[in-house]
């Protein structure tokens, strides 16, 4: 079974389901002082293994794009092998959608 990140009409990132537990476990780790984010993103995911985006705010969104990004650095810092596979989905599709994003504001 897959499913997917969602980020906007057109945007979404699809991911089977080991990938998308793996990698939704690491956001959730990494945005657990911001619970309502997670309520938020994560209301649908064991109906429809969708992590949707589309409700939040722009500040919110900004925090899930820089948790996505600590995410990514952690995993370069550590060389975790198990997981370089995230570093390469965020350069090659998921970074390019989330900033194509109407939420995606870039930071004065």
């Amino acid at each position: 079974m897959a499913g997917m990140y969602y980020l906007g009409s057109g945007l979404s990132v699809g991911l089977g389901t080991p990938s998308l537990t793996i990698l939704s476990d690491e956001l959730k780790k990494e945005l657990q002082s911001h619970a309502y984010i997670i309520d938020k993103i994560f209301d649908s995911f064991d109906y429809d293994l969708t992590v949707d985006f589309t409700s939040l705010s722009t500040e919110e969104y900004k925090i899930c794009h820089m948790a996505l990004c600590n995410i990514v650095n952690s995993i370069k810092r550590q060389n975790d092998r198990e997981k370089i596979w995230i570093v390469s989905l965020w350069n090659e599709e998921l970074h390019k959608k989330m900033q194509l994003s109407p939420l995606y504001k870039v930071a004065d």
